[in-house]
């Protein structure tokens, strides 16, 4: 089945969807300022991919761990966001 992704728009850029790791390298920019990603996943994900991506990005990355998808967790990923930028 084709994953689906949806990129949002704010004043940070947002990616969101299943199966989207391999398109993290092209979403990614480090525009003039900005030094860092935040990745948000569950733990199975950042048990598996956490060294992977984040030696791949070269950039300070912060990871987010998310177990369900709620306000609480929406404001710690927000958070950590305006924190990176």
């Amino acid at each position: 089945m084709p994953h689906i992704a949806h990129t949002m728009e704010f004043p940070r850029r947002i990616l969101i969807g299943e199966g989207i790791l391999g398109e993290l390298g092209d979403f990614i920019e480090f525009p003039v300022g900005m030094r860092s990603a935040v990745i948000s996943s569950g733990a199975n994900v950042q048990e598996k991919f956490r060294g992977v991506v984040t030696s791949s990005i070269g950039s300070p990355v912060e990871w987010v761990e998310v177990n369900s998808s709620n306000m609480q967790n929406v404001e710690r990923v927000m958070k950590a966001a305006y924190q990176a930028y």
